[in-house]
């Protein structure tokens, strides 16, 4: 049960994080990864660390011991196993956060197996490497006590043994060693738009739509952008936009639509995101369309025939859209 309830703070934090790493790492967002990455990474050692402080606390092992078996258990070697399996869970937790959360970003960054080979070696091979050498070391004249203690001590080893492979896995990944946060999260340096290759805004009218979609035509223009690609992130960004806003934010609740457009390599990048009803344009178009009339829905088909990438996603109350022309 106490493993249930801690494990929930881990996995927990685990998931959002897989959730949004996922988004910002197909969007090649770099300062999104980062900040989100940060967040996790400081709530995981926090929590870990107060957690393990928490089970080291006199007194700690004992009323949890207790509560799990009862005030009528006054058997001394089951209150004595209890408590030594407590104190051990405790000195593994932190480690297990960190193990959890690296996994569970590798997954977010489309490194699959890497991470199910993270969970391979914490779960198994460590593991038994580790309880094997502890029941060893602590097995003398067969007390059963000190078997069990290194059964206990080994399942916590197994994650410091984990942990300690991460360098590792960064290495093999990166293929070059840079100590850096961007090398910590596995962000090579072609990773998203290059520094001023990119504008962003909040949007809240049709006017702000109107004007942010002059400053891309600008934005464009400025780095030699071609005509059609120029006027198609304009009409994209004017149509999309003021989609969300006509349609999005009639409900009269507080919504902001945030935008940015990125220029990489010959391409540009439309990204959409905001906080109203989940509208999926493309599957509403393929849906709605109706042959007979070319003017139905036009806007979205128009933007869908010259896109190289329309894609969507709605993940905890936030739609994405990236269009790429």
């Amino acid at each position: 049960q106490v493993n249930y309830i801690t494990s929930a703070f881990f996995v927990g934090i685990a998931q959002a994080l897989v959730l949004l790493i996922c988004i910002y790492y197909t969007e090649e967002d770099r300062e999104a990864v980062r900040r989100v990455a940060g967040i996790a990474i400081r709530i995981e050692l926090l929590v870990g660390g107060v957690l393990t402080l928490l089970f080291l606390l006199p007194g700690v092992e004992d009323f949890l011991a207790r509560l799990y078996l009862g005030a009528s258990v006054e058997d001394a070697y089951t209150i004595t196993l209890a408590r030594t399996a407590l104190f051990w869970f405790g000195i593994g937790l932190l480690g297990q956060g960190i193990v959890v959360a690296f996994a569970h970003y590798l997954l977010g960054t489309g490194h699959v197996m890497a991470s199910n080979l993270v969970y391979l070696l914490d779960e198994v091979v460590f593991t038994f490497i580790a309880v094997t050498f502890a029941e060893d070391v602590l097995h003398p004249g067969h007390n059963n006590l000190l078997l069990l203690t290194g059964t206990f001590a080994g399942v916590s080893l197994a994650h410091v043994f984990t942990v300690a492979t991460i360098p590792i896995f960064l290495l093999v990944i990166n293929r070059k060693f840079r100590l850096s946060f961007d090398w910590l999260l596995m962000l090579p340096d072609t990773f998203g738009s290059k520094k001023g290759d990119e504008i962003g805004s909040s949007l809240q009218s049709i006017d702000d739509v109107m004007d942010y979609s002059k400053k891309v035509w600008d934005f464009c223009v400025e780095r030699g952008v071609s005509d059609k690609q120029t006027y198609f992130m304009s009409l994209a960004v004017e149509e999309m936009g003021r989609n969300v806003i006509e349609y999005g934010f009639r409900d009269k609740k507080a919504h902001v639509l945030e935008i940015r457009v990125s220029k990489k390599n010959d391409d540009l990048i439309l990204r959409l995101r905001d906080d109203c009803k989940p509208f999926n344009p493309k599957k509403a178009y393929e849906k709605l369309y109706n042959n007979e009339d070319p003017t139905s829905m036009i806007g979205i088909r128009m933007i869908n025939s010259m896109a190289k990438e329309f894609s969507y996603t709605s993940t905890l109350r936030v739609n994405n859209l990236i269009i790429r022309i």
